[in-house]
């Protein structure tokens, strides 16, 4: 048995110097963010622009997507979109294409790519339609963490 550490707490407590942590992830403001959305017949592959985060925010992993039944085939996914740079835009940095077919269905922002994720731009957080047309409500509620 070994005893071993993480990246971080390696770059805090095991390096000399200390590397300096991110303050997003270490001591940064949680704020919420609370966006809606009521689509009618909106197409798939439509973007719904939902909120505007600073650079150097951090959507934790506890933020969710919730929605009605919007349609047989429908899938919605959550991604980011940096509108005024160069970044790379990923439209499912944050949650895959999922299916939104069931009343009152919530699922977690956790893909692996997108947990601790700092935006180096301001961005938009965008929620992306799929596989046909969505009609009724969608909720993004965000956790982030700010620097």
């Amino acid at each position: 048995m070994a005893d071993v550490y993480g990246v971080e707490y390696t770059n805090i407590y095991r390096t000399t110097p200390p590397t300096k942590s991110n303050a997003a992830a270490y001591g940064g403001n949680v704020r919420a963010f609370n966006c809606t959305y009521e689509a009618s017949s909106l197409a798939s592959g439509s973007v719904i622009w939902m909120c505007k985060l600073p650079k150097g925010a951090v959507i934790l992993p506890q933020s969710r997507l919730s929605a009605d039944a919007l349609g047989k085939d429908v899938t919605l996914q959550v991604g980011d979109y940096f509108p005024e740079s160069t970044g790379t835009s990923d439209n499912a940095r944050y949650m895959a294409a999922t299916t939104y077919n069931t009343a009152n269905l919530s699922n977690p922002l956790s893909l692996v790519d997108g947990q601790g994720y700092e935006l180096l731009y301001d961005a938009v957080i965008i929620v992306t339609i799929g596989g046909a047309a969505a009609t009724g409500t969608i909720k993004l509620s965000l956790l982030v963490s700010m620097p």
